[in-house]
């Protein structure tokens, strides 16, 4: 029954990333990267200190090195999804993104954690399918160049592998809901000097109701994510949680109006299969 609930509850953690990333879209078109990734983090922050607090207790700080390391890979990665999802279709932008598992195993290895053949077949998986993807994703979706759209994108994706990276040398020194919220705080160490360069990005918006639904989406996936795990082991409740890709991007065809076409859905699949397999092994 637990396994069950828990399968369940990872699922939910990638339906609330999903909605996150529509959500992340539009509030980035409305106030810019900068100001929607501040007031985005400064609500789900709350939120995640809270739920920190009720489920893990006062936390002890890890180690310096992996937090600076998580804090500057979060950085590149918040602002990268931000910039990206301003200039193209979240069905095109959402895989790339997603492929941060690939750099994060590479980091790994460069951190002495070798690679498997299974993780190797994953991550290839995961770039063709990303790559496909894009390529098919062409049209009147974007709202600035491709190959800018994607570079952000890749930009993302590396500053995602290398917070997680980051969190993965932190082991269990914080708990995974606690870890969120202080890689935030190291990111915007890293990011004062674009915050004291745009003092704008710390106006409050003028409509917070997709900031307000970015936050808690967001927020809520750690969060549900975290009571998955002390049901079942991760390795049960990762493939499922991996899924956001997929769904963003069925959640862009149905709220968004973004055409995919079946081929471009065949590569979404097969990222999203390769997604599975990563966080599998």
């Amino acid at each position: 029954m637990s396994t069950g609930l828990a399968i369940g509850l990872a699922l939910g953690t990638s339906c609330a990333w999903a909605a996150a990333n529509v959500y992340v879209q539009r509030a980035s078109l409305a106030l810019g990267g900068l100001r929607a990734m501040w007031w985005g983090q400064v609500v789900g922050g709350a939120v995640l200190v809270v739920a920190a607090l009720a489920f893990e207790g006062v936390p002890r700080l890890p180690g310096w090195g992996p937090l600076a390391m998580a804090g500057a890979g979060s950085a590149a990665g918040y602002y990268g999804m931000m910039r990206a999802y301003a200039l193209g279709p979240v069905g095109a932008i959402t895989p790339v993104l997603a492929s941060w598992a690939v750099p994060a195993t590479l980091l790994g290895a460069l951190l002495g954690k070798t690679p498997s053949s299974a993780q190797a077949l994953a991550g290839a998986l995961v770039v063709l399918g990303a790559a496909g993807n894009g390529a098919l994703a062409r049209g009147g979706q974007w709202r600035g160049p491709r190959a800018k759209g994607f570079a952000w994108a890749t930009v993302a994706s590396l500053g995602f592998g290398t917070m997680m990276a980051g969190i993965g040398e932190m082991g269990n020194a914080v708990g995974p809901i606690t870890v969120v919220p202080l890689c935030w705080l190291a990111q915007w160490a890293v990011l004062l000097p674009a915050l004291v360069a745009t003092p704008s990005a710390l106006r409050p918006p003028p409509a917070w109701r997709d900031v307000m639904l970015m936050a808690l989406c967001e927020s809520l996936g750690f969060v549900v994510y975290a009571v998955a795990t002390t049901m079942a082991p991760p390795v049960i409740v990762s493939p499922p949680a991996s899924l956001s890709s997929p769904i963003t991007v069925a959640f862009a065809t149905l709220f968004l109006g973004e055409r995919t076409s079946p081929a471009r859905w065949f590569f979404v699949a097969l990222a999203g299969a390769g997604c599975m397999l990563l966080a599998q092994s």
